[in-house]
């Protein structure tokens, strides 16, 4: 549902347990599109660089779009979309069996796949069970590249829900999910160490692409996903498949967290511009 270009997030609420407290965010309605003061200039030239550890898409956020989450975000990062909202934090239920649990707070992850992400000529009833098995995955690989970044001494005892909407998947999927889960808390107002960026690298023959389609995906022999804190220099998820030498491994993950650095530097002139 959406309205003047803004989700209103009833499909997200009932989503996740709101039974408790949370923070409403309350978002004035306007005309104009935050979306289009944040799109990021695509790299002159064509092709992703190896030096620099310059993404070759185009890659535009809006800040916001969930007025009744306490923090939302929407990430276009070339054709994938993506669309992350956070809610709470909220009491925790304790049962009898888990009341010696740590008094810190904790983060409950969901990812979905739209039903649209993959395009129409997609098989429905394949689709499905590939989605709920890649949605399991992305929600565990999610939790463990955002915890690190997040302040739970903050909330004791208190849980944080994040809900994750794949909208478009064209690549590149969980650098797009991670990244943009991470705005979403900077909107929340939530405490972080840092924010997380995340990058893909495929490798293409002898050639290393940064955040590549999901045509030269589906053509690489591996790919590597890392997520990363450019200001504690510190990595929070690092995931690869296929088959990599150890020099070429070494080299992917130098030009994936500059592709992480890379964002976060943009990222923050998008959030100091706003």
């Amino acid at each position: 549902k959406i309205k003047r270009g803004r989700f209103d997030g009833g499909d997200f609420l009932k989503m996740v347990d709101t039974s408790g407290t949370y923070r409403p965010r309350v978002v004035e309605d306007d005309s104009v599109s935050i979306k289009s003061r944040f799109k990021l200039p695509p790299r002159k030239g064509g092709k992703p660089s190896a030096e620099k550890g310059f993404s070759g898409v185009d890659f535009s956020v809006d800040i916001g779009p969930v007025s009744q989450a306490s923090g939302s975000a929407y990430i276009e990062f070339g054709e994938t979309k993506v669309i992350a909202s956070v809610f709470g934090p909220r009491a925790k239920t304790f049962g009898r069996a888990d009341s010696t649990t740590s008094v810190h707070g904790s983060l409950e992850c969901q990812v979905y796949y739209s039903p649209f992400a993959r395009g129409a000529d997609t098989d429905e009833s394949s689709s499905h069970d590939i989605n709920r098995s890649e949605e399991q995955w992305l929600a565990e690989s999610l939790e463990q590249s955002i915890a690190a970044t997040i302040q739970f001494n903050r909330f004791p005892k208190s849980t944080l829900d994040i809900v994750v909407c794949v909208l478009e998947d064209n690549g590149g999927v969980l650098a797009a999910v991670t990244t943009c889960t991470s705005l979403a808390l900077v909107d929340s107002g939530i405490e972080l160490f840092d924010v997380v960026t995340a990058s893909t690298v495929a490798q293409c023959g002898e050639e290393l692409i940064l955040d590549p389609q999901k045509s030269l995906l589906d053509r690489s022999s591996g790919t590597l996903s890392i997520a990363y804190m450019p200001n504690l220099k510190k990595v929070t998820q690092f995931e690869v498949t296929g088959n990599f030498s150890i020099d070429k491994l070494g080299r992917a993950a130098s030009l994936g967290s500059s592709g992480c650095s890379s964002k976060h530097k943009e990222l923050f002139k998008c959030f100091a511009a706003s």
